[in-house]
């Protein structure tokens, strides 16, 4: 289990030497300097309304946000937790060995592919009007709601067919295949979690506070979901650790735990949904947030000066003014 890891270390040292070499600066801004001649790294194209000024905080604390972020921290967490109990599965109780445990994992991973194949395919259905059938609050719903589904009918089954106590591991030897289908299954469901929450959540960024696009995304879409990891992981040692493993055969505490909590973010998902979905001038070509996905990262996205940088921040601002107000106070 040493080698995957010594392998990420490497790659991702030799990333950050490539990263720092090929660096440069990005070169300031021209034709858009201050009073005393410096350049701005924003222009200010807002101005006057109350609330343009609204800070990072108000936006974490409007529901549907605050609803999107613990659903993508904790559901990708869960994808990551998910994982972590394969090994335990397959060597101490199926008494597969590591080789056994090489097999699940890369069961998980053709199935994640598939899936992840029909979710860029879903994304290229257009209706009439050229626009995606398919939104990614549709995906980001779809998925929790599959996930949550999933872990707790396993936990019931689990409880049902295998029971608790002596014998309840030669009961998940002849029930190998109840014990893990339902840990590939539940991973099926994270390419459409995954993207979909991604998407929203930056869709969300841009709607409220586009100017702090890279703050929002390091601490959600890059750190979120290893905090949701950190702690999954915790609550599957201690439910499923030492003694634990022979006396419940599959991770059964450790799953429904899991699957409630799923089940009450997809709760928070639909009680938000009319929120969360894609306003009508979302979908519109000139869009503030089509002018963003169409950007590449190559082309420096939305550069300083550029007519798009105003359509976002005026776009921001009147999103920001029509908001209702209890979502904040």
């Amino acid at each position: 289990f040493a080698l995957p890891g010594i392998f990420l270390c490497i790659t991702n040292l030799s990333a950050m030497v490539w990263l720092l070499s090929a660096w440069k600066p990005v070169p300031p801004p021209s034709g858009i300097t201050g009073e005393s001649g410096e350049p701005l790294g924003l222009p200010r194209v807002i101005s006057g309304s109350p609330k343009s000024a609204k800070t990072l905080c108000s936006f974490f604390r409007r529901r549907h946000v605050a609803t999107t972020c613990m659903l993508y921290i904790f559901g990708i967490g869960t994808a990551q937790a998910l994982e972590y109990a394969v090994p335990i599965v397959a060597t101490k109780v199926l008494l597969w060995g590591a080789d056994g445990s090489g097999v699940v994992l890369m069961a998980i991973s053709v199935v994640v592919f598939l899936n992840q194949m029909v979710v860029m395919k879903l994304q290229h259905l257009k209706d009439k009007a050229g626009r995606s059938k398919i939104d990614d609050c549709f995906l980001m719903t779809f998925g929790i709601c599959g996930l949550a589904s999933t872990l707790l009918v396993a936990a019931l089954l689990w409880r049902l067919r295998l029971g608790l106590g002596a014998g309840v591991e030669e009961a998940a030897r002849a029930h190998w295949l109840l014990v893990v289908a339902p840990i590939v299954l539940a991973e099926a469901w994270f390419p459409y979690l995954g993207n979909g929450g991604n998407m929203t959540f930056t869709r969300l960024v841009i709607t409220y506070v586009p100017e702090r696009m890279g703050i929002c995304q390091a601490l959600i879409n890059t750190n979120g979901p290893v905090i949701g990891q950190l702690l999954l992981t915790a609550w599957l040692s201690l439910t499923y650790s030492g003694a634990d493993i022979q006396e419940q055969g599959a991770p059964q505490f450790a799953i429904a735990g899991i699957g409630f909590l799923n089940a009450a973010l997809a709760l928070g998902v639909i009680a938000c949904y009319d929120r969360l979905r894609p306003r009508i001038r979302d979908r519109q070509p000139q869009s503030a947030a089509q002018i963003v996905r169409r950007q590449s990262f190559g082309d420096c996205a939305l550069p300083l000066g550029s007519p798009d940088l105003d359509t976002v921040l005026a776009d921001a601002a009147t999103s920001a003014e029509c908001d209702d107000d209890d979502d904040v106070d």
